[in-house]
């Protein structure tokens, strides 16, 4: 059994002390400052920033050589050339190192400050003569007592202190008034600048003058025109004619038109007027037909009384009554030929079949006596539904189809985790709060009509459903719904709906490449929809989907050509079912709605990289491309020569630096830590992997860093070019180091030998494409790519030939593997058995997606009696943030446990999940914490209590997939081990004599104040085949093994809602064999509790310890027990299993209780 800390630790320190051994003495290639300040020495960087502050006694300073000075700080040496070590102001002790010594002797001896001033020296003498090439020091050393004695009669006439301070606060506050007079007077000078640059100039001002004057005499012109037509229209007024006269003529008029119009009768609103203007009364009976419209007659519209708008077109009585013939539902009284088949049983039936129409509606159905305890729901007026294990993918919609207007949002109804994939006749498992008596009512699509959905189990917080099966539901089909209890309801949730959850890169370009993974992501026969909306104005633009290389689980984009440069955008994803439910915007794991990514300037990929943030690079055409020459092979100096050259190509704007074919050699003077030291916004490189060659690690070269971008730089790469290590040992130094941002390497092959490989450490925007990287057995246990705290990381069609630790990955985000080579090579090296040989490492990574990868040993076999081994690993070695306990009190948002005196800080950004009691299920970041108080990052949706228990950790992965990958001969396939995780999809794998797909989680006290807990939530696992056919020694299984190690009653749920369907499972011939993990666990599909017993028995509480797993259309071959279920298990279903072979499912219990797993159903 692999011991539960895990054997990384020891390897990382091993590696710190073989690091600490390679650079405690070395050259320094940046200035210091050293310097004395009272008793202590202080050493800072060149600036004067990052002091560091040694006793006096513990640093000396000396020659070492004629060009070189020794500074040691505790008996740890560092060499600096004299123009390196500098004094408190900035500026070099000396020229040489005689003076640069002697200088720096005098200042730290002599401390004016003090009043006296004394010098030792004996102790100048001594420090002087450690070198014998500088004993002309002594005499020099002996002649500073004049300088002491001067500086002594300097130091006695200083100002005394006090007279010192008083005088410095009399001139603080002179200065003080000065400084205030002389605001204000600027503040006036400010305000009348302002006031003299508003006013108008002269020259401006008789320009307007002259202006207005002449607008003056035109407006007076205009003026007496209008006052002249004005006296025209009064004239004219004069003599129009009087109102009076006006009225008395219409009076006149209107006295001739009076009773001439003859008058017509008043009729009602059933009435009209005929032609000889008498009035008729309106009716059916005196309205002709017209030439297209006739109206029915009474014996007509009797006759058709009975059919619904939409019927066909008129016809007899037979065919009218012909369901066949009729697209609108019927009462049945008024169909012939139904009968009796509208209804069914009543209670105590159950339908077994159901009869269809060729429109597919229900005209039929057949049934027997239901089980005792079957689950009812009503089905209109045609039938009563039962559903029992036996009803499977032709059951009926459960419930007639209502409105929710009658129900209330209640807040105690919550939903935490749900299956977020489901095809009709697959089940859905539901975690939440809520009561053990409540239905699941559905809609699909946004249709608002809901119906109940079949429940196949359930208690207190959980419930499991099944969807109707086709036809009763479409194929593809996004499901919104919620959980009903009396007249309450919970917010809805959706099934199948897209949700996407991160990106390969932060930048965009128009035009340019993006990948976006998460689930659902594409649905068969429809098409993805990507939107882009500006953060900044709200404009909208649509992207287009690129089917090569997308799957369900991630997509690639072609971005709008419209985008603006400098502008954020949210991007919105549906894969086109849903209807107006169907879009999703790209939120982070954090739950931040203003995750988004940033148009770049560019529009072309210079270097074929297909990733959004290729743009950054520099462009290589014309003036920003410099070819070095002038060198031969294996010429000394090259070195240096290359790093000049490529800080002049980035002092002038960044670009390409080329080397033309030839072999060159990097050796370097002593051992320095960089060696091609990479300037920001330059590319190396070469004409082609076969043209150009660089070597380094031959004789008399130890180069800490091969190849190295320090922190401060950004945008730069290795292109087209071979890199070999010459040297055959297995320590010394690595590749390479990346602490800088944005960095690529394409098309390089790297022969990295037996020691340390590339490292990407805190950097951003990272990738390696089309490149051969090949790296031996070395003592750090170190592969061929190392990264730490990495963003953005992707890598792309590559090749990766070592031993162990292909890719490890640690704290990184949004981390990309894709159509890679991961080669164990045993024609490298020979594997040790105490070595770790795992290829594709991922700890504590958000986001991942490993798709269309081989992985497969060559030439030779791995050795199956390491416990070890795996292809794809992802752990979480025992961290501080780790812990365990019962609720005291919580308010909305902290959680309070008094027991406990947890340190203020942490490791990473741990969460607090509640595992059992009050609110069980939901989890909160932690944003700070005292001894016994958590503050978290949003109000909890139920406060837990003090029947809550809670975990503390660090989710180990989370929103992943493992998709599409092959395995060939590894000693273990895919293994999660002890790594919390949620989201995760491993699916459409194939496994071949490579162990399993093993998720490993685990409760286990580590120390008194240290309790491990790694749940596992909504992990699908899908459409993997996994064979062990002729694996001479490991068998092969799919599942869950969760372990309590010497925990005897279990703290909570360590996993929910496990999904694992239409796998494929092929074992051991002629006999099964053990799964070798830990411990052999046996060859089948698994979801069952291990009990490690240090001491007490087993103590059941019935907590469920596994709850809500889902096997379903799984096909199992040579496999005696397809199943292990135990104690642990809750709420399982085992659905339609397709055992190609006879097998026996096992389902036991834990030594010390009487019961196996609960609520277990097979069918």
């Amino acid at each position: 059994m692999r011991p539960f800390f895990h054997r990384q630790f020891l390897f990382t320190f091993v590696f710190l002390l073989g690091s600490l051994a390679a650079t405690a003495q070395r050259i320094q290639p940046r200035a210091v400052r050293l310097y004395r300040v009272g008793d202590n020495i202080l050493r800072t960087d060149s600036l004067g920033n990052k002091p560091e502050q040694y006793s006096a006694s513990a640093v000396s300073v000396r020659a070492f050589t004629s060009s070189l000075v020794t500074v040691e700080i505790y008996g740890t040496a560092d060499y600096y050339p004299p123009a390196k070590l500098l004094n408190q102001s900035g500026t070099p002790y000396g020229t040489t190192v005689e003076a640069t010594v002697l200088a720096y002797l005098v200042a730290t001896t002599v401390s004016p400050s003090s009043g006296t001033a004394t010098v030792d020296t004996a102790v100048v003498a001594s420090r002087a003569y450690t070198d014998p090439r500088f004993n002309t020091l002594t005499t020099k050393a002996n002649s500073l007592s004049t300088a002491v004695a001067t500086a002594q009669v300097t130091a006695s006439n200083a100002l005394p202190a006090s007279t010192y301070t008083a005088n410095r606060s009399t001139d603080q506050a002179a200065t003080t008034n000065a400084q205030n007079t002389a605001n204000t007077a600027l503040t006036a000078a400010n305000s009348a600048t302002a006031v003299a640059s508003a006013a108008l100039p002269a020259s401006t001002y008789s320009t307007n003058r002259t202006t207005d004057q002449a607008a003056t005499t035109s407006a007076q012109s205009t003026a007496n025109t209008a006052l002249s037509t004005a006296n025209s229209a009064t004239a004219t007024a004069a003599s129009a004619l009087p109102a009076s006269t006006y009225n008395s003529n219409r009076t006149a008029d209107l006295g001739i038109v009076a009773g001439k119009e003859p008058a017509l009768p008043t009729g009602t609103s059933a009435q009209y007027l005929k032609g000889d203007k008498t009035l008729g009364t309106l009716n059916q009976d005196v309205v002709p037909d017209g030439t297209n419209n006739k109206a029915y007659t009474a014996s007509e519209k009797t006759k058709l009384g009975t059919i619904a708008s939409g019927a066909t077109a008129n016809d007899t009585d037979a065919n009218l009554k012909n369901r066949a013939n009729h697209t609108g539902p019927l009462p049945d009284a008024a169909l012939s030929d139904v009968g009796t088949a509208g209804t069914v049983g009543g209670i105590g039936q159950m339908i077994t079949s159901v009869v269809r129409d060729s429109k597919g509606r229900v005209i039929g159905v057949t049934t027997v006596a239901a089980p005792t305890g079957a689950a009812v729901d009503t089905v209109n007026t045609l039938a009563t539904q039962y559903y029992t294990n036996q009803l499977l993918t032709n059951s009926l919609i459960g419930a007639l189809p209502t409105s929710t207007a009658s129900l209330t949002l209640n807040s105690a109804l919550q939903i935490f985790w749900h299956n977020e994939t489901a095809l009709p006749g697959e089940e859905v498992s539901i975690q939440g709060a809520f009561p053990a008596n409540v239905t699941v009512q559905a809609s699909l699509n946004d249709q608002t009509p809901y119906f109940s959905l079949p429940i196949v189990s359930q208690t207190t917080n959980f419930v499991k459903v099944r969807l109707p099966g086709f036809p009763a539901l479409p194929a593809n089909a996004v499901y919104t719904f919620f959980i009903k209890s009396g007249t309450g309801k919970s917010y809805s949730r959706h099934i199948n709906r897209a949700r996407a959850t991160n990106f390969n890169s932060p930048d965009i370009y128009a035009g340019g490449p993006l990948a976006i993974k998460g689930r659902n992501l594409i649905v068969p026969g429809y098409t993805p929809t990507i939107r882009f909306v500006s953060q900044t104005n709200g404009v909208s633009l649509n992207g287009t989907y690129v089917a090569t290389g997308s799957d369900p689980y991630k997509i690639n984009v072609t971005c709008p050509l419209a985008i603006t440069v400098g502008q954020t955008y949210s991007v919105f994803v549906s894969n086109g079912v849903g209807g107006s439910l169907a879009e999703t915007q790209v939120i982070d794991e954090t739950g931040n709605t203003a995750t988004g990514v940033t148009a770049i300037v560019g529009t072309t990929d210079n270097f074929g990289l297909g990733i959004g943030f290729s743009n950054r690079f520099p462009v290589c055409t014309g003036a920003n491309s410099t070819t070095l020459t002038g060198f031969n092979a294996q010429q000394t100096g090259f070195l240096s020569a290359l790093n000049s050259a490529l800080n002049t190509r980035s002092s002038a704007g960044g670009g390409c630096l080329v080397l033309p074919d030839g072999v060159y050699s990097l050796t370097a003077t002593g051992s320095p830590f960089a060696g091609v030291d990479m300037p920001a916004n330059v590319v190396l490189m070469g004409t082609s992997t076969a043209g150009t060659i660089l070597q380094y690690g031959g004789a008399g070269t130890s180069i800490s860093k091969v190849v190295y971008f320090d922190g401060s730089k950004s945008n730069a790469g290795l292109y087209n070019l071979t890199l070999t290590n010459l040297s055959t040992a297995t320590s010394g130094f690595s590749a390479g180091l990346v602490n800088g941002q944005t960095f690529f390497i394409k098309d390089v092959v790297w022969n990295q030998g037996k020691q340390d490989g590339f490292e990407f450490n805190n950097s951003s925007r990272i990738i390696v494409k089309n490149s051969t990287l090949v790296n031996g057995p070395n003592t750090i246990l170190h592969g061929a790519i190392r990264n730490a705290s990495t963003n953005y990381l992707s890598v792309i069609g590559t090749t990766i030939r070592c031993m162990t630790m292909h890719i490890y990955a640690d704290k990184a985000k949004n981390v990309f593997l894709e159509n890679n080579v991961f080669d164990r090579d045993l024609s490298i090296g020979k594997i040790n058995t105490t070595d770790d040989v795992h290829k594709v490492i991922i700890n504590n990574v958000k986001g991942a997606y490993i798709a269309r990868n081989a992985f497969k040993t060559t030439n030779g076999t791995v050795p199956r009696n390491l416990n070890d081994g795996e292809a794809i690993l992802a752990e979480q070695p025992t961290n501080p943030d780790f812990d365990q306990g019962t609720v005291g009190s919580a308010t909305t948002t902290t959680l309070t446990d008094a027991t406990k005196a947890w340190p203020t800080t942490f490791d990473q950004a741990p969460v607090v999940m509640i595992i059992k009691g009050t609110g069980f299920g939901q989890w909160r970041t932690i944003t700070s914490r005292t001894a016994t108080v958590l503050t978290v990052s949003s109000p909890w949706a139920i406060v837990p209590d003090g029947t809550s228990t809670y975990a503390i950790f660090n989710w180990g992965l989370e929103n992943y997939a493992i998709v599409n990958n092959s395995f060939d001969n590894e000693a273990r396939g895919i293994t999660m081990y002890h790594a919390p995780q949620y989201g995760g999809d491993i699916a459409n794998n194939v496994l071949t004599n490579s162990g399993a797909i093993d998720i490993t989680a685990i409760e286990e006290v580590l120390s008194a104040t240290k309790r491990k807990f790694t749940p596992v939530i909504n992990l699908n696992i899908n459409d993997n085949t996994v064979s062990a056919e002729t694996d001479l020694v490991n068998g092969a299984s799919i599942g869950l093994q969760a372990i309590q190690h010497g925990v005897t009653t279990s703290w909570g749920t360590i996993s929910t809602n496990l999904r694992v369907v239409r796998n494929t499972l092929n074992g051991n011939v002629p006999t099964n064999k053990p799964v070798i993990q830990d411990e052999n666990f046996p060859e089948s599909f698994n979801a069952y509790l291990v009990f490690h017993n240090t001491g007490s028995s087993y103590v059941d509480d019935n907590t469920p310890f596994i709850l809500g797993s889902i096997f379903m259309n799984n096909t199992t071959r040579n496999v005696t027990v397809p199943y292990t279920l135990n104690t642990g298990s809750y709420h399982t279903t085992i659905t339609r299993p397709i055992q190609l072979t006879t097998g026996t499912n096992s389902d036991s219990a834990i030594p010390n209780t009487a019961k196996a797993s609960t609520l277990t159903i097979t069918n």
